[in-house]
């Protein structure tokens, strides 16, 4: 037969085991969960922090100043052509 001491001890020490037995039951979906959380915080960091591509500004003004610089010397070869058919006599006639 139960003593009445035991009985009581039993009764206190089962919602504990029943706690502890429930928390290990939820310990991987904890850990699931945490690291899920630091996976969203670290992208949403990643999105808050936005970095300066390397060299991408020079490379269009680069481009930029090429183009300027290849009109300007067509338009310096039109007018030397143009000097040139002006100077020069016009023997068709």
């Amino acid at each position: 037969m139960v003593r009445p001491i035991d009985v009581d001890d039993n009764l206190a020490k089962t919602p504990a085991a029943e706690r502890v037995n429930q928390l290990e039951k939820a310990a991987p979906d904890i850990d699931q969960r945490q690291a899920e959380l630091a996976i969203r915080e670290e992208q949403a960091q990643k999105q808050r922090e936005t970095q300066q591509p390397e060299g991408t500004d020079e490379v269009l003004i680069r481009r930029e100043h090429d183009r300027e610089k290849e009109a300007s010397d067509k338009r310096r070869k039109r007018k030397r052509k143009d000097k040139k058919k002006d100077r020069g006599l016009d023997l068709t006639a």
